[in-house]
Order: C-alpha cells, then structure tokens, then sequence
C-alpha cells in the first residue's frame, strides 16, 4: 500500500483542489504500511533487534540476514523459517 496509496492520494487531493464532486474528505486517514521497496525486507531482524523483540544471541546468527536477503525470491524452506522468526 506505500507504492500505490500515495498516488491515489494525489490524485484524489488535485480532485478535491478542482471541485470534482463528491470531494473526498482526506483528513484523519493515516498510511499504515508505507512499503517502498522489496529491499525493505532485509531490515526486518535488525529493527526487531532494536526494539528488543529479538535476543542478542538470536540476532548474532549471520544465516538470519542471508536467509532474508534472499527471502523475496526464495524457497519454500526459506520463508517458512522467516514465519518462525517473524
């Protein structure tokens, strides 16, 4: 919803700025996942990690990050490890 929310968003907003009816009150709507980018996915250990969600010990494993770097075009066995953890 981050790549195509925003653009909708646009658009409707240049509608309401040129009168197009019905205007669409924009106000108080919040973007819950701004996902920009498939590369995202590989932040996900070290901000669990930062929010103490995730043991020091578990966030020294070096497989966890090259399992999620490789995670959006991956296995099945990789992703159901990445549902273990997450």
């Amino acid at each position: 919803s981050g790549i195509t929310v925003p653009a909708i968003v646009q658009e409707i907003a240049q509608g309401n700025e040129k009168g197009v009816q019905p205007w669409i009150n924009l106000q108080g709507y919040l973007l819950g996942n701004a996902v920009t980018t498939e590369k995202e996915t590989n932040y996900k250990i070290p901000f669990a990690h930062g929010m103490g969600l995730i043991s020091d010990e578990l966030y020294e494993i070096p497989e966890m990050f090259y399992v999620l770097e490789i995670s959006v075009h991956s296995t099945r066995l990789h992703q159901d490890l990445i549902q273990h953890i997450f």
